[in-house]
């Protein structure tokens, strides 16, 4: 198409993707823009433009920020503030790096690491677990 996007018609015939060159490169196609922003490195969100720069607005995509450690992380809006300043770190945060040095230590950081999250805690109630112990061939 002339405002460089790809038809996302279905069936029809090669050339009436849409009405008219002008009225493409005049309103757009109505596919989001796709060009890398200015200020950030994401994606214009807004609708098809061509011919004319992409919106100097905030930009709305949804990023994570970590604390100094890489173990916390918050969801926020970009806001096309590429640089933020990490979030401070917690004792949660103290908590895993002591625990790390400890599995270091005692030469489990391997199983720690791969444990940590491959734990899955499922509960069960008491008269399931009963039966469980009961039988044991049908379990």
């Amino acid at each position: 198409m002339p405002c460089g996007h790809k038809c996302s018609k279905t069936c029809h015939l090669p050339g009436q993707c849409y009405t008219s060159e002008e009225e493409i490169l005049k309103n757009g196609c109505g596919d989001r823009c796709g060009q890398q922003r200015n200020l950030c490195k994401h994606r214009c969100l807004e609708a098809c433009h061509p011919m004319k720069d992409c919106p100097e607005i905030p930009c709305e995509a949804e990023i994570r920020v970590y604390c100094k450690c890489n173990y916390r992380y918050v969801n926020t809006l970009c806001k096309s503030i590429p640089e933020r300043e990490p979030i401070e770190c917690n004792s949660e945060c103290w908590k895993h790096q002591r625990e790390k040095k400890l599995a270091i230590a005692f030469g489990t950081s391997k199983d720690y690491e791969i444990n940590k999250d491959s734990v899955n805690l499922e509960y069960y109630p008491e008269e399931i677990l009963e039966f469980a112990g009961a039988n044991p061939k049908f379990v």
